[in-house]
């Protein structure tokens, strides 16, 4: 009878575990990275910086310096 009942306690507390693990892994894992997700799609002006940050050239320096 203590065996079966410390089974079964057992078991309710294995399936809160695993309740709250799988929230805590929603909540701070999954949502975040979707509510960023979703930030940076609606954001039009983020586009509009990395496009003009890809249209711009890149400049190369050239020292030219001559030793004799």
């Amino acid at each position: 009878m203590i065996v079966t009942f410390m089974s079964n306690s057992l078991i309710r507390l294995l399936k809160l575990g695993i309740k709250v693990a799988l929230l805590t892994l929603i909540i701070f894992y999954i949502l975040p990275k979707l509510m960023t997700l979703l930030w940076e799609i609606n954001n039009p002006e983020l586009k509009i910086r990395e496009r003009q940050l890809l249209e711009k050239p890149l400049r190369v320096i050239i020292n030219t310096q001559t030793t004799v």
